[in-house]
Protein backbone atom coordinates (compact mmCIF):
# COMPACT_ATOMS: atom_id res chain seq x y z
CA UNK A 1 0.00 0.00 0.00
CA UNK A 2 2.96 2.17 0.19
CA UNK A 3 3.24 2.15 -3.41
CA UNK A 4 0.03 4.00 -3.94
CA UNK A 5 0.85 7.09 -1.75
CA UNK A 6 2.66 8.72 -5.10
CA UNK A 7 0.10 10.79 -6.55
CA UNK A 8 -0.06 9.39 -10.10
CA UNK A 9 0.08 5.89 -8.72
CA UNK A 10 -3.37 6.79 -7.73
CA UNK A 11 -4.73 8.39 -10.27
CA UNK A 12 -4.16 5.67 -12.59
CA UNK A 13 -5.99 3.28 -10.25
CA UNK A 14 -9.28 5.45 -9.99
CA UNK A 15 -8.97 5.37 -13.93
CA UNK A 16 -8.65 1.38 -14.28
CA UNK A 17 -11.31 1.25 -11.70
CA UNK A 18 -13.77 3.50 -13.65
CA UNK A 19 -13.00 1.58 -16.79
CA UNK A 20 -14.09 -1.18 -15.36
CA UNK A 21 -17.23 0.33 -13.16
CA UNK A 22 -18.54 1.63 -16.82
CA UNK A 23 -18.22 -1.42 -18.56
CA UNK A 24 -19.89 -3.32 -16.08
CA UNK A 25 -22.78 -0.99 -16.18
CA UNK A 26 -23.33 -1.84 -20.02
CA UNK A 27 -23.10 -5.41 -19.68
CA UNK A 28 -25.35 -5.21 -16.58
CA UNK A 29 -28.01 -3.11 -18.73
CA UNK A 30 -28.48 -5.16 -21.69
CA UNK A 31 -26.69 -2.58 -24.58
CA UNK A 32 -24.68 -4.02 -27.09
CA UNK A 33 -23.09 -1.90 -29.81
CA UNK A 34 -23.68 -2.69 -33.68
CA UNK A 35 -20.02 -4.44 -34.17
CA UNK A 36 -22.04 -7.51 -31.60
CA UNK A 37 -24.91 -8.22 -34.08
CA UNK A 38 -24.10 -10.82 -36.12
CA UNK A 39 -25.27 -10.39 -39.88
CA UNK A 40 -29.39 -10.91 -40.85
CA UNK A 41 -29.52 -12.66 -37.60
CA UNK A 42 -32.51 -9.76 -36.24
CA UNK A 43 -36.39 -10.99 -37.00
CA UNK A 44 -38.67 -8.39 -38.36
CA UNK A 45 -40.80 -8.43 -35.76
CA UNK A 46 -37.94 -7.18 -33.11
CA UNK A 47 -37.64 -4.06 -35.80
CA UNK A 48 -39.73 -0.74 -35.77
CA UNK A 49 -42.27 0.01 -38.36
CA UNK A 50 -39.96 3.12 -39.03
CA UNK A 51 -37.24 0.84 -39.61
CA UNK A 52 -39.02 -1.87 -41.92
CA UNK A 53 -40.14 0.67 -44.13
CA UNK A 54 -37.05 2.19 -44.63
CA UNK A 55 -35.98 -1.63 -45.86
CA UNK A 56 -38.73 -1.87 -48.12
CA UNK A 57 -37.92 -0.53 -52.32
CA UNK A 58 -40.04 1.47 -54.64
CA UNK A 59 -42.87 -0.92 -56.37
CA UNK A 60 -41.22 -1.44 -59.51
CA UNK A 61 -43.11 -1.17 -63.42
CA UNK A 62 -45.76 -2.95 -64.16
CA UNK A 63 -45.62 -6.48 -65.67
CA UNK A 64 -46.52 -7.06 -69.45
CA UNK A 65 -50.11 -7.65 -70.10
CA UNK A 66 -51.43 -11.43 -70.11
CA UNK A 67 -52.93 -12.94 -73.04
CA UNK A 68 -56.16 -12.69 -73.87
CA UNK A 69 -58.66 -15.15 -72.07
CA UNK A 70 -61.00 -17.23 -74.41
CA UNK A 71 -64.44 -16.20 -75.70
CA UNK A 72 -67.32 -16.82 -73.51
CA UNK A 73 -70.10 -18.85 -74.43
CA UNK A 74 -73.01 -16.85 -75.83
CA UNK A 75 -75.93 -15.59 -73.61
CA UNK A 76 -79.52 -16.37 -73.98
CA UNK A 77 -81.65 -14.87 -76.03
CA UNK A 78 -83.02 -11.06 -74.63
CA UNK A 79 -87.02 -10.90 -74.61
CA UNK A 80 -88.31 -9.08 -77.64
CA UNK A 81 -88.85 -5.62 -76.77
CA UNK A 82 -92.35 -3.63 -77.64
CA UNK A 83 -93.64 -2.45 -80.86
CA UNK A 84 -92.29 0.86 -81.40
CA UNK A 85 -94.48 3.36 -82.89
CA UNK A 86 -96.19 3.95 -86.43
CA UNK A 87 -94.09 5.65 -89.20
CA UNK A 88 -95.52 8.64 -90.75
CA UNK A 89 -97.29 8.52 -93.49
CA UNK A 90 -95.58 7.61 -96.75
CA UNK A 91 -95.93 10.79 -99.92
CA UNK A 92 -98.65 9.68 -102.55
CA UNK A 93 -98.08 7.61 -105.15
CA UNK A 94 -97.20 8.93 -108.44
CA UNK A 95 -99.90 7.27 -110.53
CA UNK A 96 -102.73 10.05 -112.01
CA UNK A 97 -105.28 7.46 -111.22
CA UNK A 98 -106.14 3.64 -110.96
CA UNK A 99 -109.67 1.99 -110.47
CA UNK A 100 -110.20 -1.64 -109.30
CA UNK A 101 -112.99 -2.62 -111.95
CA UNK A 102 -115.57 -5.49 -111.24
CA UNK A 103 -116.60 -8.04 -113.80
CA UNK A 104 -119.64 -6.19 -114.68
CA UNK A 105 -117.99 -2.91 -114.66
CA UNK A 106 -118.97 -1.68 -111.55
CA UNK A 107 -116.01 0.34 -109.92
CA UNK A 108 -114.51 -0.70 -106.18
CA UNK A 109 -114.21 3.41 -104.87
CA UNK A 110 -112.78 1.67 -101.83
CA UNK A 111 -109.99 0.62 -103.84
CA UNK A 112 -109.58 3.51 -107.09
CA UNK A 113 -108.64 6.91 -106.88
CA UNK A 114 -109.67 9.99 -109.36
CA UNK A 115 -112.39 7.13 -111.16
CA UNK A 116 -115.90 7.02 -110.49
CA UNK A 117 -118.98 4.46 -111.41
CA UNK A 118 -119.65 7.09 -113.92
CA UNK A 119 -116.25 7.29 -115.81
CA UNK A 120 -116.75 3.34 -117.15
CA UNK A 121 -118.80 1.52 -119.64
CA UNK A 122 -119.20 -2.11 -119.69
CA UNK A 123 -120.76 -2.44 -123.82
CA UNK A 124 -119.99 -6.41 -123.90
CA UNK A 125 -118.51 -9.45 -123.04
CA UNK A 126 -115.05 -8.79 -122.41
CA UNK A 127 -115.45 -4.91 -122.90
CA UNK A 128 -114.44 -2.32 -120.73
CA UNK A 129 -114.54 1.52 -121.72
CA UNK A 130 -113.30 4.55 -119.93
CA UNK A 131 -114.84 7.43 -120.94
CA UNK A 132 -114.58 10.99 -121.42
CA UNK A 133 -115.70 12.18 -118.43
CA UNK A 134 -112.80 11.32 -116.53
CA UNK A 135 -111.13 14.40 -114.77
CA UNK A 136 -107.42 13.63 -116.64
CA UNK A 137 -106.12 12.47 -120.06
CA UNK A 138 -103.71 9.18 -119.90
CA UNK A 139 -100.32 9.04 -121.59
CA UNK A 140 -100.06 5.49 -120.16
CA UNK A 141 -102.76 2.74 -118.79
CA UNK A 142 -101.33 -0.88 -117.38
CA UNK A 143 -104.17 -3.39 -116.59
CA UNK A 144 -104.35 -6.76 -114.99
CA UNK A 145 -107.05 -9.05 -114.56
CA UNK A 146 -107.67 -10.96 -111.09
CA UNK A 147 -105.82 -14.28 -111.21
CA UNK A 148 -108.35 -17.38 -111.53
CA UNK A 149 -106.27 -20.45 -111.61
CA UNK A 150 -108.75 -22.55 -113.35
CA UNK A 151 -108.83 -19.99 -116.38
CA UNK A 152 -105.81 -18.09 -117.33
CA UNK A 153 -107.21 -14.39 -118.91
CA UNK A 154 -105.31 -11.61 -121.19
CA UNK A 155 -106.07 -8.18 -120.95
CA UNK A 156 -105.46 -5.60 -123.72
CA UNK A 157 -105.32 -2.33 -123.19
CA UNK A 158 -105.56 0.57 -125.42
CA UNK A 159 -104.72 4.57 -124.86
CA UNK A 160 -107.95 5.59 -127.19
CA UNK A 161 -111.33 4.15 -128.49
CA UNK A 162 -111.70 1.10 -130.31
CA UNK A 163 -114.74 -0.24 -132.42
CA UNK A 164 -116.63 -1.52 -129.00
CA UNK A 165 -116.37 1.86 -126.93
CA UNK A 166 -118.47 4.80 -127.75
CA UNK A 167 -117.34 7.98 -129.38
CA UNK A 168 -114.58 10.15 -126.67
CA UNK A 169 -113.43 7.04 -124.56
CA UNK A 170 -110.08 7.79 -123.58
CA UNK A 171 -109.03 4.25 -122.64
CA UNK A 172 -110.53 0.64 -124.01
CA UNK A 173 -109.63 -2.24 -122.12
CA UNK A 174 -110.15 -5.83 -123.79
CA UNK A 175 -110.25 -8.95 -121.90
CA UNK A 176 -110.42 -12.72 -123.15
CA UNK A 177 -109.19 -16.67 -122.64
CA UNK A 178 -106.70 -17.45 -124.89
CA UNK A 179 -107.74 -20.49 -127.16
CA UNK A 180 -104.06 -22.14 -127.06
CA UNK A 181 -102.66 -23.03 -129.98
CA UNK A 182 -104.24 -23.34 -132.72
CA UNK A 183 -107.44 -21.74 -131.12
CA UNK A 184 -109.79 -18.85 -130.42
CA UNK A 185 -109.85 -16.40 -128.13
CA UNK A 186 -113.35 -16.00 -126.40
CA UNK A 187 -114.37 -13.04 -124.61
CA UNK A 188 -114.77 -13.07 -120.74
CA UNK A 189 -115.96 -10.67 -117.79
CA UNK A 190 -113.61 -10.36 -115.27
CA UNK A 191 -112.48 -8.41 -112.47
CA UNK A 192 -109.57 -6.20 -113.16
CA UNK A 193 -107.12 -3.51 -111.80
CA UNK A 194 -105.83 -0.77 -113.86
CA UNK A 195 -103.58 2.43 -113.33
CA UNK A 196 -103.01 5.55 -115.40
CA UNK A 197 -100.52 7.95 -115.65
Amino acid sequence: MRNLKHPATIIAAVALFVGLGGSAAAYATGLISGSQIKNHSIAEKKLTKKAIKALRGQRGPAGPAGATGATGATGATGATGPAGPAGPTGPAGSALAYAHVLSGGTVDTTKSKNVGASDVSHPATGVYCFLSSLSFTPSVAVASASFIITQMRTVAVLVGRTADCPTGTKVSVHIVVPGGSGGTDTASDSDFTIEFN
